[in-house]
């Protein structure tokens, strides 16, 4: 198991991907991609020193950056296998 198993919503709950309810996860997934249209093609090293102190927050830029696409993917994946079922 890697991190991206785990989805941890903003009140640093943990949820398990593959145990989530389908209808939680495409919401997961519309906010993730409401970021990526706001925030897509930015490098971590463009964050500033204050996004950096956000990073461990979900929803925030720097958070994003560093992990957006790894949960875009990983919902993707397990909407793909419950298809696939």
């Amino acid at each position: 198991m890697n991190m991206y198993d785990y989805w941890f919503d903003a009140s640093g709950g943990a949820h398990e991907i593959s145990k989530m309810d389908t209808f939680y996860i495409r919401n997961c997934l519309n906010q993730l991609m409401k970021m990526l249209d706001v925030w897509s093609g930015i490098i971590p090293e463009q964050l500033t020193k204050e996004e950096m102190k956000q990073k461990d927050e979900v929803g925030m830029k720097a958070w994003f950056v560093l992990h957006g696409i790894s949960y875009i993917d990983a919902f993707c994946q397990e909407l793909d296998r419950r298809k696939d079922s």
